[in-house]
């Protein structure tokens, strides 16, 4: 099933407070580093699914003029307007590009957002279509024997800043047949400012993927397979290893 609207509807607002944390920079540098290893001479790069723009903004920074496209509007909007980015509200299975770009990126997990393989079929050929001869496509995914052997549960996320109280509450529900796990957040705000409060809730629908059925389709859309390894550290995929980053060749 193609995601035909956002998830993140009413949580964009506080997207990039949740994930204040996350080190946007290093890996901006990590996806860098392959670029500069398999397709050096690279000046354009096309973000799928780029949220907020976190690593939009760290790819300009490092010289790159960036595109992103996102299906959430609300999402689009955080981001700030700079020379040499530019945005464009779509859906990234059906996106195209009347340009070729050398590098397309799909990262933090917005592959498994995907739900089933015709439609991660679908997105290997609309990429293809977009990518350059020798073009990279660099992704990361949930990976099936972690997600296994860890199993998800359920989280909570608590963040008090001088305007904002918050706590979110991640519940999974795992879908063992088809490889999807339902995360179902409950957001509870408190606004400092306004002296309001307000609930609301989001299902995240999450596929997770081996390494094996990952590969059967980019090769059968004529792609070479360079690097599966551990997100960031680089180390071999294993029963520990919740994300997987993918770098294929196009031809």
């Amino acid at each position: 099933m193609r995601n035909k609207k956002s998830q993140f509807k009413k949580s964009s607002e506080f997207y990039n407070l949740i994930y204040k944390n996350k080190d946007s920079y290093s890996e901006a540098i990590y996806i860098d580093n392959f670029i500069k290893r398999f397709k050096p001479n690279t000046d354009h790069i096309l973000e799928l699914g780029c949220g907020t723009g976190r690593h939009l903004q760290e790819m300009l920074k490092l010289g790159y003029k960036v595109k992103g496209i996102d299906i959430s509007a609300e999402m689009l909007q955080m981001i700030p307007k700079l020379e040499g980015l530019e945005l464009e509200c779509t859906n990234i299975v059906d996106f195209q590009s009347d340009k070729k770009f050398n590098v397309i990126t799909a990262l933090f997990h917005v592959v498994s957002y995907i739900n089933d393989i015709d439609s991660l079929d679908s997105l290997f050929c609309n990429t293809k279509s977009n990518l350059s001869d020798g073009g990279l496509f660099i992704f990361d995914v949930w990976f099936t024997p972690a997600v296994m052997s860890i199993e998800p549960s359920i989280r909570v996320l608590e963040i008090n800043n001088e305007n904002y109280e918050i706590t979110r509450i991640a519940t999974p529900k795992i879908d063992y047949i088809n490889n999807l796990v339902e995360v179902n957040y409950k957001f509870f705000i408190f606004d400092k400012n306004l002296n309001s409060n307000e609930t609301f809730e989001e299902k995240h629908l999450m596929r997770h993927f081996s390494i094996t059925e990952i590969d059967a389709i980019a090769k059968k859309h004529g792609f070479q397979n360079l690097v599966n390894e551990e997100w960031l550290t680089g180390k071999f995929p294993s029963n520990k290893t919740w994300g997987v980053v993918f770098v294929y060749k196009n031809g």
